[in-house]
């Protein structure tokens, strides 16, 4: 187990922690309308955090899968984004744009995570091109599938994930399709950083070669 995601995942418990605290004291004291931990949907939220927080380690001891840092860290960012600001504190209900921000983010988060899938399978073998690719299509993949739970939501069991704030008709259509695109863009954002990440990786590499190498000719010379 990488230390360094112990560490990554235990301070962004502190954080859960502290905000738990403050959402707390916030609801006890009635401050704000849309704070309220009287309700099981809060509570459920707040576990969630926390459990989501450790879901890294927890994938890791299960199927052994080596997820880097950059991804971790990217990760606990977007679960705070998507699970405490907007739900816990209600941002989501506040403003549809940040909804587009979670989106964004998501695709990028998701193009960040094929890459770390396929260097433990592939390694550096794969271009470039096909980096991206793969890191665009995963990211459009989970983000079409999170569509179509959305609409099965709403559908079967009559939630209202499509109709939030107020939306009717083409509305939802259109909310549906601006997802769709943020997600687009976010996939693109993301696998071009990766295979930016992936060419600084590999440049790393080589000067790497070169010096061990460069090292052995002199020991040899010398």
């Amino acid at each position: 187990m990488n230390k360094k995601i112990l560490i990554t995942s235990a301070a962004f418990t502190g954080f859960g922690i502290a905000n738990a605290i403050v959402f707390i004291v916030l609801a006890c004291l009635n401050i704000a309308p849309s704070i309220s931990f009287g309700n099981i949907y809060s509570i459920l939220l707040i576990f969630l955090y926390f459990l989501a927080v450790w879901a890294p380690v927890l994938l890791t001891l299960i199927f052994k899968i080596n997820f880097n840092l950059p991804l971790i860290i990217a990760y606990e960012l977007f679960v705070i984004l998507a699970l405490v600001v907007g739900c816990l504190w209600s941002v989501y209900d506040m403003t549809s744009v940040y909804d587009k921000v979670v989106h964004l983010a998501s695709g990028i988060l998701l193009a960040m995570l094929a890459y770390n899938l396929i260097t433990e399978t592939k390694g550096n073998t794969l271009s470039p091109v096909w980096i991206f690719i793969l890191a665009l299509s995963f990211s459009m993949l989970l983000g079409g599938f999170w569509e179509i739970c959305e609409f099965s939501f709403d559908t079967f069991l009559g939630e209202n994930t499509q109709h939030w704030m107020g939306f009717e008709g083409r509305d939802v259509l259109m909310d549906t399709m601006y997802d769709i695109i943020c997600d687009f863009i976010g996939g693109i954002v993301g696998g071009v950083s990766v295979v930016l990440y992936a060419k600084y990786k590999q440049k790393k590499s080589v000067v790497a070669k070169s010096s061990a190498v460069a090292e052995v000719e002199q020991c040899s010379i010398s």
